[in-house]
């Protein structure tokens, strides 16, 4: 009886022993995020906070070559209707010719949408791809509105409104307007525009 119980207590301590060894030939040492990286994997599956499958598309834009942050603000935005935020970058001051850089993932690479705005802001309307910039100088009022698809960035419309000594001069597409058409199509925007940047 007592051979028996010493054959079986060897047996059960081996096999134990055994699925240790296996367990070890895993690894189970705690894992960075940048340990995993691999050329076929998309960068959305790469940098993860570790809490479930949430991507940190923050790490992400700080961390690509692509971008040029430095020591300047930034927000994320869901400009168009994906769930991969874009990033604005903008200055720190208000000044006039201080624009807003604007920047997306496409197929794994942060690509660069252009620059807008001016005092370091612009505007637009959440989920729709829609980038809103006015600017001016001494003689005019520009509007311009964008419309990002499919990571690139078209021309909607391009409004003008000219201070001349004859009065004012109204622009639409380079094309000759009236005043009512210029404010009708401008109005289509009322209370759908969202302000980042510096002069948020």
């Amino acid at each position: 009886m007592m051979k028996n119980k010493a054959f079986f207590t060897t047996l059960i301590i081996g096999a134990l022993l055994c699925g240790c060894g296996r367990t070890s030939d895993v690894g189970t040492g705690n894992i960075d995020n940048d340990d995993l990286v691999r050329e076929e994997v998309s960068i959305e599956q790469l940098a993860t906070r570790g809490n479930g499958d949430m991507v940190d598309y923050e790490s992400i834009y700080l961390k690509s070559d692509n971008t040029n942050i430095g020591d300047r603000n930034y927000s994320l935005l869901y400009l168009n209707d994906d769930d991969v935020p874009e990033i604005a970058v903008y200055g720190n001051g208000l000044q006039h010719n201080d624009l807003v850089e604007i920047y997306t993932i496409v197929e794994g690479d942060v690509k660069e949408l252009g620059d807008y705005g001016m005092y370091g802001t612009i505007q637009y309307i959440k989920q729709e791809g829609i980038i809103y910039e006015e600017y001016d100088s001494a003689e005019s009022f520009y509007t311009n509105i964008y419309k990002m698809q499919d990571g690139d960035v078209t021309t909607v419309n391009s409004l003008q409104m000219d201070y001349g000594t004859d009065g004012i001069v109204y622009t639409i597409d380079s094309h000759s307007a009236d005043e009512s058409d210029y404010r009708e199509m401008l109005a289509e925007y009322d209370g759908k525009l969202e302000t980042v940047g510096a002069g948020k």
